[in-house]
């Protein structure tokens, strides 16, 4: 699962991953975020993500707003994430 968060006050967000076997308990990947604000120049909000998986590879994409422009970023993920 990705999903968004941001600090209290901070004007900063940025997308965590997260890992289930059933759903209902979850584990953090250990270096959260994985996309946040500071790594897209001029971005001040990241909002609607999604996490595609196939053929062991993970697709991330993410809108980014900055300024007044909106930008879809795509981020890829090869072999496998270790959750420990």
């Amino acid at each position: 699962m990705a999903y968004g968060g941001a600090p209290q006050g901070d004007g900063e967000s940025a997308v965590g991953l997260a890992f289930s076997q059933d759903g209902v308990h979850w584990q953090r990947y250990p270096t959260n975020p994985v996309l946040a604000t500071e790594d897209i120049p001029g971005a001040t909000l990241i909002h609607s993500h999604y996490l595609f998986y196939t053929q062991n590879t993970f697709f991330l994409f993410a809108e980014a707003l900055a300024g007044n422009q909106s930008d879809i970023w795509l981020l890829v993920f090869e072999g496998e994430l270790v959750f420990s």
